[in-house]
């Protein structure tokens, strides 16, 4: 038993924040048996063995995936939002799944709170040098105007190959950006050069991190591959 409890490790007190689900619809088997499910798990173990543990997350609500059930529906975003987040809500207490916070962004109460953390983390990422700017190529939309990325871009993954848009392929998990895959014709598509903020990152600091875990082959082969894109 102690041999068990050193591998384990000490009950700690735990702040437990699950990725935010889109409020463009109800929460399916895979999302509850993910992250909700699991992190509703630890936390009541902790309670148990007398720790304290908190299970807070909230709404993705500038997600683009709004946009387009917002187009679907013939109402705002704002309307998506709050309808779809009430009900992950109430999909949640169907199964017991116990949030202590879940946030709605656009709410009075937290809504200029949310933009101004947002803002002031912007500020001292800036102020401390971890953000460079990147010039990249977009098509846009000179009909509905808006930039082809998000739930609006759709291609051919560049490493699996399967169909596949947004920002991920769920297939392989290889990221991308929207030039690498866009192959649609369309003449009301031109393309734009915008500067873009990114996270100044050292690849050889994050491959010897990489290096610490035990990932699977193709894993690793994904992250190592978009490293050199």
């Amino acid at each position: 038993m102690k041999e068990l409890k050193k591998k384990l490790g000490e009950e700690k007190d735990l702040l437990l924040i699950p990725v935010m689900p889109t409020p463009n619809g109800r929460m399916h088997l895979g999302h509850i048996s993910g992250p909700y499910l699991k992190m509703d798990i630890i936390k009541r173990k902790a309670k148990r063995n007398g720790k304290e543990a908190y299970l807070i997350s909230g709404s993705d609500a500038y997600e683009s995936y709004v946009e387009l059930k917002a187009l679907q529906l013939n109402v705002t975003t704002d309307e998506v939002v709050n309808k779809f987040h009430d009900l992950i809500i109430s999909d949640f207490e169907s199964l017991g799944i116990e949030m202590d916070l879940f946030i709605n962004p656009l709410d009075q109460e937290h809504n200029l709170k949310f933009i101004s953390h947002q803002q002031e983390m912007l500020k001292d990422l800036l102020k401390n040098d971890c953000i460079e700017k990147i010039k990249e190529i977009f098509p846009y939309d000179t009909i509905r105007n808006l930039y082809i990325t998000g739930c609006w871009l759709s291609g051919k993954c560049i490493n699996c190959g399967s169909n596949t848009g947004s920002y991920l392929c769920e297939n392989c998990g290889m990221h991308y950006k929207p030039m690498d895959i866009y192959n649609q014709t369309n003449n009301d598509i031109i393309f734009k050069e915008e500067e873009i903020l990114y996270l100044k990152l050292d690849k050889n600091i994050l491959i010897e991190r990489l290096n610490k875990f035990s990932l699977p082959k193709g894993i690793r082969e994904v992250v190592e591959k978009y490293f050199e894109i």
